[in-house]
């Protein structure tokens, strides 16, 4: 654990590595003495200083609350650039290392719970160094929040102490730094970690009430301008704390709509309601590209993608386009369709495709693609060791280097048909919404029952009263009225919805007595979960199910991650 006691040996440390850095850093490399707001700092782009110090990592409150970080959802909780005090995020490990370079002390922020700082110079070695606060970095109290007590840091003094359950602390570097791994059963002490662990960085387990920052002091060099006192919980959001946008606005002619791409162009449409994206013209969008040369710097989740972005989607955009596709595609020196609907149903309800989801491949050059877990390879002796868990990390072929890791950039990774850091060539992934891919599961669209009415959506056969159902939006050509989606004209007979239908909204009911196996909206919650047996299912966990991938979720099944609906 960190204690409050300062070491002889850590004090001379510290004076050796801010001598060597001062001599060494210029104006160019120091937060200090600048104005508040954005600037290149040690060869980092967009580093946001304030008061002397550099943000490295900002956490907000689950909702907005004023003067406070905005909204922060643990699924935008990834490496972005240019943080400032309403951000949602944390910087890249290098650029931490180049920043850490030029700076003495660490102060940590959990606002409304008070603040510490680093009193020994390991704190910065560690962020250096790439390795976690278990190096015997020590914090003392800066202010006090609510509760008043201490922070409390229970966790190894050393980076290779062992953990109550006799592991290794799960903290091992930026962006996870502090483990309280050793304290007492129903303790609250910190737990400095990223969401890939399922937290966010917090004085407590789980994540922060108001939101949380990371920040760096900087060293002080002469000529630079006056230094200023350390930000504090009560520091206000600065005034140029949301930076212009570098993407300009849409022009002013407003972007084609469709529900699917389906029947378009090659171009950027609105689909589903979500803007800018990429269709192909053969009825495949665009959610991840990676070209040749990408590697994990830099790449991240984007707003909008296509054949030039190295990024993808966020897991929300994923949903919301997965629910009318019929297959997911797979691009990387040759090509992987799916072939069962379980590839589509993970992306619909934030799973991976450990669920069983299988695929077809073809291959232009040699390895041939592999979905192999080596169970002989240690750490993947069980699915703790499996790095998938939602979208962007959707398989890992955890101990078969020579097979699919299609993982992102936090995982350490670029999404390959390798575990290798090969950057000659790209990879991307598609939903297609064509009819002769794999239809969608009847899962999400169960079939009615008696004892359920059927669908408002259901098209029922059109009369001389009843117009042409809208669901699908399609946009009508001026030659004729088929609609140029795909979707057929009904006819008197009213043929089935097929594959290149957009599935119709969720059936509705108060319970899930007498419904069939599948997803529906029960008592004004959608997609919930209904097992055939009037049983609706609200948390799911396999044996071995990892703690950092157990976490709330908007939709619960048995073949997605595992998780639990929220308490609302």
């Amino acid at each position: 654990m960190i204690s409050s006691k300062s070491f002889v040996t850590a004090t001379i440390v510290a004076a050796v590595v801010v001598d060597s850095a001062t001599a060494q850093t210029t104006c160019a490399d120091t937060c200090f003495g600048r104005q508040t707001g954005l600037g290149s700092v040690a060869g980092v782009d967009d580093v946001y200083c304030h008061n002397g110090y550099a943000l490295i990592q900002v956490a907000g409150p689950p909702d907005t609350t004023a003067d406070l970080p905005g909204e922060c959802a643990m699924s935008d909780y990834t490496v972005k650039t240019g943080l400032t005090n309403s951000s949602c995020g944390v910087l890249a490990g290098a650029s931490v290392v180049a920043i850490a370079t030029h700076s003495t002390d660490v102060l940590l922020e959990d606002l409304g719970r008070g603040s510490v700082e680093s009193t020994n110079s390991l704190a910065v070695q560690a962020l250096r160094g790439g390795t976690s606060w278990h190096n015997g970095a020590e914090f003392r109290q800066v202010t006090t929040g609510v509760p008043a007590d201490p922070w409390c840091f229970e966790g190894p003094s050393s980076l290779d102490g062992i953990c109550n359950n006799g592991r290794l602390p799960v903290a091992d570097g930026w962006p996870h730094m502090y483990h309280s791994c050793t304290a007492p059963p129903g303790s609250t002490c910190v737990h400095w970690l990223g969401r890939e662990l399922g937290v966010m960085h917090s004085r407590f387990a789980g994540r922060p009430t108001e939101g949380s920052r990371t920040w760096l002091k900087m060293i002080e060099v002469a000529g630079c301008g006056p230094a200023t006192p350390a930000p504090t919980a009560a520091t206000p959001a600065p005034t140029v704390a949301t930076p212009v946008p570098t993407t300009p606005a849409p022009a002013t002619t407003a972007q084609p709509s469709a529900p699917t791409c389906r029947g378009l162009s090659s171009g950027e449409y609105t689909i589903a309601g979500i803007p800018n994206v990429y269709c192909d013209g053969n009825c495949n969008a665009l959610i991840q590209n990676a070209p040749p040369g990408t590697v994990p710097a830099g790449y991240g989740e984007r707003a909008s993608v296509d054949l030039s972005t190295a990024g993808y989607l966020s897991i929300d955009s994923v949903r919301t386009l997965a629910q009318s596709a019929t297959a997911v595609i797979l691009r990387d020196r040759g090509e992987a369709v799916s072939n069962s609907p379980l590839a589509v149903l993970a992306l619909r309800t934030d799973g991976n495709w450990h669920n069983g989801a299988t695929f077809d491949t073809t291959v232009a050059e040699q390895p041939d693609w592999c979905f192999d877990i080596n169970r002989a390879q240690t750490g993947c002796e069980t699915d703790a060791g499996i790095l998938a868990s939602e979208w962007p990390n959707m398989y890992h072929s955890c101990g078969s280097p020579n097979c699919t890791h299609w993982l992102a950039e936090d995982i350490g990774l670029v999404h390959r048909r390798t575990g290798f850091s090969d950057d000659t060539a790209g990879s991307s992934t598609w939903l297609s919404y064509c009819d002769s891919q794999t239809p969608a599961p009847t899962v999400v669209t169960p079939a009615p029952t008696a004892a359920t009415p059927a669908p408002t959506l259901a098209t029922p056969a059109p009369t001389a009263a009843t117009p042409a159902p809208t669901v699908a939006t399609p946009v009508p050509t001026a030659a004729t009225p088929v609609p140029t989606m795909g979707t057929p004209v009904p006819t008197e007979a009213t043929p089935a919805p097929t594959a290149a239908t957009p599935i119709p909204t969720q059936r509705s009911a108060q319970t899930c007595e007498g419904l069939d196996e599948g997803l529906y909206t029960i008592a004004g919650v959608p997609s919930v979960y209904c097992d055939g047996n009037c049983n609706a299912l609200i948390q799911f966990a396999v044996a071995g199910t990892p703690v950092s991938s157990y976490a709330e979720r908007n939709v619960v099944t048995p073949s997605a991650a595992a998780g639990y609906l929220s308490i609302d």
